[in-house]
């Protein structure tokens, strides 16, 4: 399995329930959702690149259960006007960038619950879940054995700039590897989300611990000359 993963760790992301994963960033250029995806141990796809994977989930949209994939493609909302045999021919393309439409068709051929965490924009750590989009609009086909699925987590992030929590600008996703123990020197990224950017206000209140929730002296409004 190529994970296309850098050797370390740079951060550790807390999920919305407290769980703790080591954010294992990877290599851009278009293929980052499939790097995320291989770079997960829980990911046992017998596949050895980005392209391999591609192809198989190609394959899979384009067979028995082409008309289940199709669902999705209209459900999810196709934003470029591209028709369905089209769009796969551009996802065979290598360095064509894939999201969530992708994700949904690996769990569907792969059996994965594949979980894109992301901070929105109060900085608040979300989720989104395939098996919850599965078990929402496909029949048991699919559904049976949700629970008892592996989890692959990835995080999705503006590149190069995870501690920016901005949802529209985010184009880059990260493998997210479970952790149990924390030695209290890691960098936990849902601490650094709050502490950059911060509104001048924000950080008169946590420098000084200036109260700015009570009524504010109003404007001076400049004199008529």
């Amino acid at each position: 399995m190529n994970s296309s993963c850098t050797s370390a760790s740079d951060f550790i992301f807390v999920d919305a329930v407290g769980k703790n994963y080591a954010v294992k960033d990877v290599s851009a250029a278009g293929d980052c959702a499939l790097f995320s995806l291989m770079g997960n141990p829980n990911f046992q796809a017998p596949l050895r690149t980005a392209n391999e994977l591609r192809r198989a989930v190609v394959t899979f949209a384009r067979g028995v259960k082409q008309q289940d994939c199709i669902t999705v493609y209209s459900l999810v909302g196709d934003r470029s006007n591209m028709s369905f045999e089209v769009y796969l021919e551009n996802v065979m393309r290598a360095g064509f960038w894939v999201g969530t439409i992708f994700f949904i068709w690996t769990s569907m051929a792969f059996g994965v619950t594949i979980r894109s965490h992301f901070f929105n924009e109060f900085r608040e750590p979300k989720c989104e879940s395939t098996a919850e989009f599965i078990s929402k609009y496909f029949s048991k086909d699919f559904s049976d054995d949700l629970d008892q699925q592996p989890v692959v987590d990835v995080f999705f992030h503006q590149y190069r700039c995870m501690t920016r929590c901005k949802p529209s600008m985010y184009n880059h996703f990260a493998a997210l590897i479970p952790i149990d123990n924390l030695t209290g020197d890691e960098s936990i990224l849902n601490v650094l989300v709050n502490q950059v950017g911060l509104p001048w206000w924000k950080k008169t209140e946590e420098i000084n611990a200036y109260d700015c929730s009570g009524p504010q002296p109003s404007p001076v409004r400049p004199r008529k000359t």
